[in-house]
């Protein structure tokens, strides 16, 4: 879940946090029960404490601390779905924004973990080295090596240590894990959530924490705010209601039960699905139990929309319950396994595996950890096992949990997939007996050296196998035994010395050798004629003679191959559609690429040519990724005719565009042109969105700010130039949609030149702290230049004061029809009285501090803004007046936190019927009125989201 922010007045907000949230990031709201430990003489008598918000939990924890006297906190109840994880998550976040710790250490258990295990991960949070390399993994002096590495780590330090789902049963645990005792002495502290008694025996805390039930009208609030309020007719709202009171007040019940709810639009099965519901926490109204979460668990299962969506959450009990999940990583299995299919592009089945995932998160079947990570609940993750397990396709059910020994033979015998990845396996079984297994997934296993000789001897239906990131020199003989192999991955195995041995396997559709070193058997690729996707990425790899026999290659990866310079006769790969070769050591361009007609994604990133010419290319995929290429170009005059988008970290390549190029009528009726330098793309969220997701480019743009749908196809964007950017003259010229981002250079519109925006009909400015006005009188050129502009965003203009400024004559916008003004907390005035704007149709200002007049002087609104239809003001303290006079169009008027604006501009004699005023009751009010019939006249409601 997203993380609300604290509760702050509006005008004590940056303008980068002031944004609405919606409604599904509302966190659960929990009571709670502190109780002080006896344990420890020094410590205060237990005393007990309820909160009615999860925030108020939140800041009860972070308080304690901020306790010096308090070393341990346990969050702790016997039923699990209650809220610990979620408080001790939340507590830790808010500790990061202090200055309490100087080490914050996460560890996430289970109840078949023990303490072993956790001393590997907060070795892991604290990038010690594990040896892998002796002849016990789990033997005394690696556990006493680990244990002095934490110790002395840890020992100077200020640290946050947090045990989630702890059930360590050994005394003076802390002390075996080598965490120094946490208390007044060092200011550390310990936190651990946990469903074992044991833990007060084990832990000593000083403070204990226990989550009550949900209040009924915070359940129900929740349980709306999940399920999307699909509860319009009285009764099936009263029966939802029913249920929700079911639900014991536990979050993960009511998030589960009304994730199955979600969006039901069909009366029918909304009926069926809450008797479901209902049946599912029968009986256990008044005591939550584990008998009532695995009904809840199998419910939501149940109710999950499709089998593809059944299949991709019980493929995450493959993954370690310990451990949050990659949702890269996680997608990426899914595609691979085959359950998101029939996607020509490969790009379009991860676009529809992020719908999946989105869904899951949505329904509480997982929920989102930070950095695109995703998680199970341990409660949810237990019954999924045993669905998965009764369904066949399950994982081996001890997966991730540092075995040192292969599982036993019955484990192999009749599952379909198998997990072991990230363990401390040593060795396999000799020769298996897995004739059903079509998936096994051994990834991680650093101390694997070597696989038997017969290991894949019976497992002729095997589909998928992940080596990557082990340890093996070898493959074994049987491997050519797999005959139905289609997805093998050996990522990062840098002991590997060859791959001859996979010459047999021609089924073969999806090969990643990416971060391997041998020099020898590439050869045995020739006969993978149904090798789609391959991976070379990293590795010595000198030359790609076997292209030629990959007639089905879709996706090929060189990034960071630095022994291939140059001869790639890529034009073999007829159907290839994505190409990566960042970062390569290429000393020409590769111009067989203009001949790949089906070609949709080329990364050129990070590479160096002396020279690029253009006359050479007779085609560019969509998407071609120049970023930070250093090349000299001449004029180009064929290319492609569709959409292209073009990323460079400086505008040199861009200095052949000419505007009266053929270039633009030939190849760019529809571009995206991107000019922003690396060290700068880094820091820009959008950008490296667009950059790796380019299939979501048209979902970016229709979210940026406008409501409307953006219909403009040429697209010039600049980000985070210092100087003006050369060579930029010829793309302005044809640009329609211009997007100015934290760019130095620019300190008013006419800067980028008068004569370089004649067709330009949008235009972002955003973050250019240079700019304290965007016209000027003296700029009479330019907004005869603009005459086109139609939306005009402003944003974040720390030093702006004005919008026009100077203008002594009367000017006109004809075309302006959508104008928005947001975070410019030094504007005084947005136009000039001397402009005209009679097209425009929307006004929207937010967040202006110090503007006290829409117009700097006074002004007739019937003559300045006649065309009118929509005005929002939100946060405006110092607002007075908008015009005079009154404005014949206005449709719709929505106020926000204007307490001086006292007048509104309407006419008793041209009061129109069906305008709509909202904004708050108290404004209203307040307003001053010259006639009542105005007041007679509007329909006033209640201010809601804009």
């Amino acid at each position: 879940m997203d993380i609300l922010p604290l509760n702050r007045t509006p005008n004590t907000r940056t303008c980068e946090q002031r944004q609405s949230y919606p409604r599904s990031s509302l966190l659960p709201i929990l009571l709670l029960s502190v109780r002080r430990s006896p344990n420890r003489a020094t410590h205060k008598p237990p005393q007990h404490t309820t909160m009615a918000t999860g925030e108020g939990r939140i800041e009860k924890v972070l308080s304690s601390l901020q306790d010096p006297n308090v070393g341990r906190i346990v969050l702790f109840s016997m039923n699990g779905g209650v809220g610990k994880t979620w408080t001790a998550r939340h507590a830790m976040r808010r500790a990061m924004d202090t200055d309490l710790f100087d080490i914050f250490v996460w560890v996430t258990l289970s109840v078949d973990l023990n303490w072993r295990h956790a001393q590997r991960r907060i070795a892991e949070n604290l990038f010690i080295p594990i040896p892998t390399n002796r002849a016990d993994g789990d033997g005394g002096e690696i556990v006493s090596t680990i244990r002095n590495e934490i110790w002395r780590t840890l020992s100077e330090k200020r640290f946050l240590l947090v045990l989630d789902d702890a059930w360590l049963v050994e005394d003076e645990v802390l002390d075996l894990m080598g965490v120094p005792c946490p208390g007044p002495e060092n200011l550390s502290k310990v936190m651990v959530t946990t469903r074992s008694t044991r833990t007060f025996v084990v832990m000593e805390p000083a403070e204990v924490f226990e989550p009550l039930a949900l209040p009924a009208k915070e359940s129900w609030s929740l349980f709306c705010d999940v399920a999307g309020e699909p509860f319009t007719s009285p009764a099936v709202h009263s029966v939802a209601q029913t249920v929700s009171g079911q639900c014991s007040g536990a979050p993960l019940l009511i998030i589960l039960i009304a994730g199955a709810l979600r969006n039901i639009k069909d009366a029918s099965l909304l009926w069926d699905r809450l008797r479901q519901a209902s049946s599912a926490l029968r009986a256990d109204a008044e005591q939550l139990t584990f008998q009532t979460m695995n009904r809840v668990v199998k419910f939501s299962y149940d109710a999950l929309p499709s089998d593809l969506m059944k299949d991709c959450f019980l493929y995450c009990t493959l993954f370690s319950g310990a451990r949050d999940i990659n949702s890269e990583e996680l997608i990426r299995y899914w595609v691979l396994e085959g359950f998101i299919d029939g996607y020509d592009y490969r790009q379009e089945a991860y676009k529809q595996g992020r719908v999946v995932l989105e869904e899951l998160v949505n329904r509480g079947a997982l929920y989102r950890e930070t950095g695109d990570r995703v998680s199970m609940h341990d409660v949810v993750r237990e019954v999924a096992l045993e669905i998965a397990r009764a369904s066949g396709r399950t994982s081996y059910e001890r997966a991730g949990t540092l075995l040192t020994a292969p599982p036993n033979e019955c484990a192999w015998r009749n599952l379909m997939r198998i997990s072991l990845m990230d363990n401390l396996l040593r060795k396999l079984p000799e020769c298996p007996q897995c004739s059903n297994l079509s998936t096994l997934l051994l990834k991680g296993n650093q101390a694997l050296t070597k696989i038997p000789n017969a290991f894949f001897d019976h497992m002729e239906k095997l589909r998928v196998l992940d080596l990557s990131y082990t340890g093996i020199r070898w493959l074994p003989a049987s491997i050519s035994k797999l005959l139905d192999l289609r997805v093998l991955l050996l990522r990062g195995c840098q002991s590997l010395q060859s791959v001859m041995e996979l010459h047999a396997l021609e089924k073969l559709e999806v090969l990643d050798l990416s971060c391997t070193s041998f020099i020898a058997g590439y050869s045995s690729l020739e006969r993978m004629s149904q090798l789609r996707v391959l991976d070379l990425s990293e590795t010595p790899v000198t030359s790609l003679h076997f292209l030629g026999n990959l007639a089905n290659l879709r996706h090929l990866s060189l990034r960071r191959c630095h022994c291939i310079k140059s001869g790639l006769h890529l034009e073999v790969a007829t159907v290839l559609e994505e190409l990566d070769l960042s970062g390569t050591t290429l000393v020409e361009f590769p111009y067989e690429i203009s001949k790949l007609t089906r070609l949709i994604c080329a990364d050129l990133s990070g590479t160096r040519y002396t020279r690029l010419n253009w006359e050479a290319l007779q085609w560019l995929p969509e998407n071609l990724n120049l970023d930070n290429c250093n090349v000299s170009d001449t004029p180009m005059e064929l290319v492609r005719k569709d959409g292209v988008y073009v990323a460079v970290g400086n505008s040199d390549l861009l200095l052949s565009l000419e505007k009266n190029s053929q270039l633009w009528e030939n190849c760019f009726r529809k571009f995206h042109f991107c000019v922003c330098p690396s060290e700068r793309a880094s820091l820009e969220n959008d950008i490296r969105f667009q950059r790796k997701q380019f299939i979501f480019r048209d979902i970016y743009f229709e979210s940026r700010h406008f409501a409307h749908p953006v219909e403009h196809t040429k697209y010039l964007e600049i980000c985070g130039v210092d100087s003006y950017p050369k060579g930029i003259e010829g793309v302005l010229n044809n640009a329609e949609l211009v997007s100015l981002n934290s760019n130095a250079f620019m300190k008013k519109l006419s800067d980028l030149g008068f004569e370089n925006v004649n067709v330009m009909k949008e235009c972002w400015i955003e973050r250019c702290d240079q700019a304290e006005v965007v016209f000027r009188g003296d700029d009479v050129q330019v907004i005869a230049a603009i005459g086109r502009l139609e939306n005009l965003w402003i944003s974040n203009l720390a030093n702006l004061r004005h919008l026009c400024e100077g203008m002594e004559r009367l000017m006109s916008f004809s075309s302006l029809k959508h104008l928005h003004v947001d975070c410019c907390p030094n504007l005084v005035s947005v136009f000039s009285s001397a402009l005209r704007l009679e097209n425009l149709v929307t006004l929207q200002i937010k967040f202006c501090d110090k503007l006290e007049s829409v117009f700097g002087e006074s002004v007739a609104g019937q003559e300045m803004l006649p065309q009118l239809r929509t005005l929002r003001l939100w946060e405006l303290p110092e607002l007075k007046s908008i015009c005079e006079g009154h404005l014949p169009s206005l449709k719709m008027m929505k106020v926000k936190e204007c307490p001086q604006l006292k007048k509104l501009p309407l006419d008793a004699k041209d009061i129109r019927p069906l305008v709509e005023i909202r904004g708050e009751r108290w404004w209203w009010n307040n307003l001053m009125w010259e006639d009542a019939r105005i007041e007679d006249s509007l329909h006033f409601r209640n201010w809601g989201p804009f």
